[in-house]
C-alpha cells in the first residue's frame, strides 16, 4: 500500500500494529484567502446585526399579530 510501513508495539498486550506511511508528495498543502469582515470592531458587529434583525422581529411580530386577527375573524364566521 504505502511506500513505507512501520510495525508499533504495545508492551502491555503484546500486540503489534502495522502503519503505513505515504509521502507528503501525495498531498496537497495550500492556502486560502483570509475571510473580509465587515465590520472593522465587533461593537459595529453588534450594532449592525441589531439593525439588520430589529426590522425582522418586528415585522414577524406583525404578521403574527394579522394572522391572529384574520384567523379569529374567519372562525367567527363560521361558527
Amino acid at each position: 500500500m504505502g511506500d513505507h510501513s512501520v510495525t508499533v508495539t504495545d508492551n502491555n498486550n503484546h500486540q503489534s500494529t502495522v502503519i503505513e506511511i505515504y509521502p507528503l508528495g501525495s498531498y496537497y498543502f495550500g492556502s486560502k484567502d483570509p475571510i473580509a469582515f465587515r465590520d472593522e470592531t465587533i461593537a459595529d458587529r453588534v450594532q449592525r446585526m441589531k439593525s439588520k434583525y430589529s426590522l425582522s422581529v418586528f415585522f414577524s411580530f406583525l404578521f403574527n399579530i394579522v394572522a391572529l386577527f384574520f384567523f379569529q375573524s374567519i372562525d367567527f364566521v363560521l361558527t
